[in-house]
């Protein structure tokens, strides 16, 4: 499998969020590789895990257990590597790659890969010897003073802006069909697409799920135009039952929504 060379990383901050499948979702910032034609990758399922800008770098964004990723760079001692970004597929983000279950036959794909990932390093040289004061030279602390004979009294500064604490509201969560079946021959659809509508004083940034009951698992949503949405499907192992979901919202500045709850029955029952 061919590996697109790596180089020139920029680390871009964000995060968006992909559509999750019972239980898997993908959420994501990171490095931002130059345009180039994208490979397909190595598949790989992922554990719950921080992903990070650069190899053992700062944490930028959050992926969970069950989520498919592509392996395009592992780094020098090949203890990482770099991940696609579903949402964004220049962006990459960098996992141990103990965290990984890599498809059958990938290892030695990965092996191979790029070699990349390094964080950015700033020196800082320090100038041993300051320059001599000129005598004649104006003292740069001092003020000149006002030609409308205010006094000399500095401007006050403007004041900081204000910290944003207000938390996103979310208005209306709804299925696309009320009762979904766990195989197919059912009389219901095995999914339903669940749609979010929630606000924000400045801007939603991510709207996260949970359920549990008949089924449990969790999912991060896309953004759909105004609302959000991610699919829900009840295909494989469950039980007959209602399934509860509780969902949040989330802003730039970190406020969590209350969370709003749907129930979902699933028919597993000719």
């Amino acid at each position: 499998m061919a590996i697109s060379a790596l180089s020139g990383w920029m680390i871009s901050a964000g995060a968006v969020a992909l559509s999750g499948v019972a239980g898997a979702s993908i959420a994501l910032s990171g490095v931002l590789a130059p345009p180039q034609p994208l490979d397909p990758g190595i598949g790989g399922v992922i554990q719950s895990t921080a992903a990070h800008a650069c190899v053992d770098g700062p944490v930028v964004s959050e992926l969970f257990a069950g989520d498919r990723v592509l392996v395009v760079a592992q780094s020098d001692d090949a203890d990482w590597v770099a991940v696609r970004n579903p949402q964004r597929l220049g962006e990459l983000l960098w996992v141990p790659i103990s965290v990984i279950v890599l498809d059958d036959g990938e290892a030695a794909a990965v092996s191979v890969a790029p070699v990349g990932g390094q964080c950015a390093s700033v020196t800082i040289v320090a100038d041993p010897t300051p320059a001599a004061a000129d005598p004649g030279a104006a003292d740069p602390g001092a003020v000149e003073p006002p030609v409308d004979g205010s006094g000399g009294a500095a401007p006050p500064a403007p004041p900081a802006p204000a910290r944003d604490t207000a938390a996103p509201r979310i208005s209306s969560v709804t299925s696309q069909h009320p009762i979904v079946a766990c195989d197919a021959g059912y009389t219901y659809p095995t999914a339903s697409v669940i749609t979010i509508a929630a606000t924000d004083n400045v801007g939603v940034t991510a709207v996260r799920a949970t359920w549990s009951g008949a089924y449990s698992g969790q999912a991060t949503a896309t953004r759909s135009g105004a609302v959000w949405v991610f699919t829900f499907d009840a295909t494989g192992p469950g039980t007959q039952g209602p399934v509860q979901f509780a969902i949040t919202a989330v802003d730039a500045a970190g406020n969590v929504s209350a969370p709003a709850g749907l129930t979902v029955p699933v028919d597993c029952l000719i």
